[in-house]
């Protein structure tokens, strides 16, 4: 029996009937059950408020994760739009490198060929000055060595200006090779980044994907 009944029938211990007695025995268990059914109510309410904070914790979970896969997919797609535009410039300085190393190489031809035009002309000055020279043998030795002297210092200065195009030339050989080298490690070094922090990404989007 319920403690609060026991009390209460041992406070009313006075003499009474057996019908008085079944009559307050009645009153009390109909009070218990009153009191019964109130905490019932209570807690029924209380499980309600409780499931609907749950539910609402939920929904409020499920916009969160959402919002951020939105906003990791959108990060992905900046990163890969990045990406190209990286390629693209890439492939642009690429495509210059080319228009400029066959533009050297046009030019290099240009100027090989200019200068064996004139060591082709300057052939055929030696050539007359030394037909001339047998011709006028006598009396024109000093006129002549002086004429082959002029003509072997502009060999001299021909070749020495040859040497110095062809270094001019492969020193631009060299700067574009080297200018390719170091545009391709920073392609390598920012392609390097942007792959870290894809992957830093990918590893973010499993950890809030992941069950808690």
């Amino acid at each position: 029996m319920h403690a609060g009944v026991s009390a209460t029938l041992v406070a009313a211990d006075a003499p009474a009937t057996d019908e008085e007695r079944l009559d307050r025995l009645e009153r009390l268990l109909a009070e218990e059950r009153a009191r019964a059914q109130q905490e019932m109510v209570k807690l029924t309410g209380e499980s309600d408020q409780l499931k609907s904070t749950i539910n609402a914790l939920r929904d409020a979970l499920e916009q969160s994760r959402i919002g951020e896969q939105e906003r990791i997919q959108g990060a992905v797609s900046g990163t890969q739009d990045e990406l190209r535009q990286v390629k693209g410039t890439v492939n642009a300085l690429r495509d210059q490198l080319e228009a400029q190393r066959a533009g050297e190489a046009e030019r290099t031809q240009k100027a090989v060929a200019a200068a064996n035009d004139e060591i082709t002309q300057l052939r055929a000055t030696i050539n007359a000055l030394r037909d001339e020279m047998e011709r006028h043998r006598a009396g024109e030795a000093e006129r002549t060595q002086k004429a082959v002297a002029g003509a072997n210092a502009e060999i001299t200065q021909l070749r020495a200006a040859i040497s110095a195009i062809r270094d001019e030339l492969d020193a631009q050989r060299r700067q574009a090779m080297a200018e390719t080298q170091r545009a391709d490690s920073e392609h390598q070094r920012e392609t390097k980044q942007l792959h870290d922090t894809i992957q830093a990404l990918r590893a973010g989007i499993e950890t809030h994907a992941r069950p808690v």
